[in-house]
């Protein structure tokens, strides 16, 4: 439709062991429409993870935003992943 988005975004990583992570995410977005409509976006990601066994990452994280669309809007979610290590 049209119009002007400025913002800003910020992303840490910090591995405190071999097995223990953290990502922080905080982005913050300033838009004008064609519409007339003036507003912020604002969102904050806050993720973790520990390999419980070589290969086998449990995480978790949340998140917060705020928009147009919603005044407050919280999120959590879990994950599982594994990565298979192998060779031909």
């Amino acid at each position: 439709w049209g119009g002007t988005v400025n913002g800003a975004k910020l992303a840490l990583h910090e591995d405190f062991t071999s097995k223990l992570y953290a990502d922080l995410s905080v982005d913050f977005a300033k838009y004008s429409k064609v519409t007339n409509q003036k507003d912020n976006a604002f969102s904050t990601i806050l993720w973790g993870g520990y390999e419980v066994v070589k290969g086998l990452t449990l995480s978790g994280g949340f998140e917060y935003d705020r928009n147009a669309f919603f005044n407050k809007d919280i999120r959590g979610s879990f994950m599982v992943s594994y990565v298979f290590d192998h060779s031909i």
